[in-house]
C-alpha cells in the first residue's frame, strides 16, 4: 500500500521502446461481455489475457482494434491470448484446456515468451458453516483448484528454464493460496514484487480477494503491477509492467 505510484517510470518506457519491456493485462470478461474486454484498450497492452472470453469474431475484432495487422490470437475453451505479434497455441492434454491455454508468443519487438491465460473453476459460495455439507463442498473445490494448479505447474515444468514464462488470469483462489504456490520456485507473483496500491480484484466494487494474478519467470522483473476498477466486469483488471532482467543480444 505504501507503493502508490502507478504511472510507468521513464526507465520502463525506455526499456519498452528498446523491446526489453512488456505490458500484460488480464481481465475476466464477465461471461463474454465485449464491453468488459474493450476496457483494456486505453492501457495500451502488448499481451492481453482474457477469461470468460468472447465469441470468436468479437475476439478478432478486439485484437484488430488493439494491434491492427500485427495482432495474434490463441483461443481456448474459456480463455484467450491476444498479443502484438505472432501467437501460436500449444496443444494441451487431458482436461487442462478447460482451465488454461498456452501459446508461444513472439512480439513485434522481438521479445518472446511462453504465455498462459488461466481460469480455474469458480469457488464455492456458501456460508452455512454450521452445515457439514458446506465444509465438504469447500474441501472438494479446494482439491479441484490444487489439481488444476498441479496440471499447470507440470506444463510449466516442461518448458526449458531459459525460456521466459508469463502466467496470468482468474485463479479463483487468493494470492498466496497453497494452490498457486505450486508455481514456485519457477515463477514469481509479480504483485509481491511490483505491486502498487490495493491489489485485490473481487468483487470489483469492493474487492477483498486477489483472485486475478500475473506470475512471471525469473527472466522478468515487475516494475509495476496494479489492479484497476472496471465498468463492465465483476472483477478488476490487472496490469503488469515487466522488464527483462538482461537485455537481449
Amino acid at each position: 500500500m505504501m507503493r502508490l505510484a502507478s504511472s510507468p517510470s521513464s526507465s520502463w518506457e525506455a526499456a519498452r521502446r528498446r523491446g526489453d519491456a512488456v505490458r500484460v493485462v488480464s481481465i475476466n470478461c464477465a461471461a463474454g461481455d465485449k464491453r468488459a474486454a474493450a476496457e483494456v484498450i486505453p492501457y495500451h497492452p502488448d499481451i492481453v489475457l482474457l477469461q470468460e472470453t468472447l465469441e470468436r469474431q468479437e475476439t478478432v475484432e478486439l485484437a484488430r482494434r488493439l494491434f491492427g495487422k500485427d495482432a495474434g490470437i490463441a483461443r481456448g475453451v474459456d480463455t484467450d491470448i491476444i498479443a502484438r505479434g505472432r501467437v501460436r497455441a500449444v496443444p494441451l492434454k487431458g482436461l487442462v484446456p478447460f482451465a488454461f491455454i498456452q501459446a508461444h508468443v513472439r512480439l513485434t519487438s522481438g521479445m518472446s515468451a511462453e504465455v498462459f491465460s488461466v481460469h480455474f473453476q469458480p469457488p464455492v459460495v456458501r456460508f452455512d458453516i454450521w452445515s457439514p455439507a458446506c465444509w465438504r463442498d469447500h474441501a472438494e473445490k479446494r482439491e479441484v483448484h490444487r489439481e488444476q494448479a498441479r496440471e499447470l505447474a507440470q506444463e510449466i515444468a516442461s518448458i526449458p528454464v531459459t525460456r521466459p514464462v508469463i502466467v496470468g488470469g482468474d485463479f479463483n483462489v487468493p494470492g498466496g493460496d497453497g494452490a498457486v504456490r505450486a508455481f514456485a520456485p519457477r515463477l514469481r507473483d509479480t504483485f509481491k514484487q511490483g505491486g502498487r496500491g490495493w491489489g485485490d480484484t473481487v468483487l470489483n466494487d469492493m474487492p477483498v480477494l486477489r483472485f486475478d494474478q500475473i506470475w512471471a519467470s525469473e527472466q522478468f522483473r515487475a516494475a509495476s503491477v496494479v489492479a484497476r476498477m472496471t465498468k463492465h466486469s465483476d472483477h478488476r483488471m490487472v496490469i503488469a509492467d515487466l522488464v527483462l532482467r538482461q537485455a537481449r543480444d
